[in-house]
């Protein structure tokens, strides 16, 4: 912004030097050379000419920008909405003391809607993140963490979803199906899950 502001600022400054320029160089030229007329309209055909070269290039060069910080944002705003969401999963999975699976199975139905927007950001970012990191190579020091810790989170939101489904049809039977169910189905869920905090990185 500083940059295009300075810009504006250099562009006005020379079209006034230019202005006064060219009124000092026609009140010196004799009104009566035939000539006179023709080269004065080269001249301006010139400038109109590089005026027009000036903004094309600029607006050019202004849309490449636009478009890199546009993506830039996108990037951004999404690894903000991860965080969010990530966090807010975090804080729902964490027991308050000792609970039953009844509060698993609860908590699980109710982690849906931010599973379902997580996964959806993750595979976003794990599409974007690649092309950000080409085009700003000195964006991320970390990007290979970063690209795995994306991969790993796909992997997680996965098996979570999984989870899930496993909870809901846990929902209203008693305590001893519930019990069976969870050792059968959902204890090897959470054992892959624990896997993947083991992952090379």
């Amino acid at each position: 912004m500083i940059l295009l502001t300075f810009s504006l600022i250099a562009t006005v400054f020379l079209v006034a030097v230019m202005k006064k320029t060219w009124r000092k160089v026609t009140s010196r030229e004799s009104s009566i050379d035939a000539g006179l007329k023709r080269r004065r309209n080269r001249v301006l055909i010139k400038a109109v000419v590089l005026m027009l070269l000036f903004l094309s290039m600029s607006a050019s060069i202004g849309y490449v920008i636009g478009q890199s910080g546009a993506e830039a944002a996108q990037v951004w705003a999404d690894f903000a909405q991860m965080r969010t969401l990530g966090d807010r999963i975090s804080k729902a999975r964490t027991p308050n003391g000792d609970q039953g699976i009844p509060w698993y199975v609860e908590m699980y139905k109710s982690l849906e809607p931010d599973v379902t927007s997580l996964d959806i950001v993750l595979h976003r970012l794990a599409s974007e993140y690649p092309s950000y990191i080409a085009r700003f190579p000195d964006g991320d020091v970390q990007a290979p963490k970063t690209m795995s810790d994306l991969n790993i989170g796909i992997r997680r939101m996965a098996l979570l979803k999984q989870q899930i489904a496993v909870a809901k049809t846990m929902d209203g039977l008693n305590e001893s199906q519930q019990s069976a169910i969870w050792t059968n189905e959902m204890y090897p869920l959470l054992k892959q899950e624990d896997a993947l905090d083991n992952t090379p990185k």
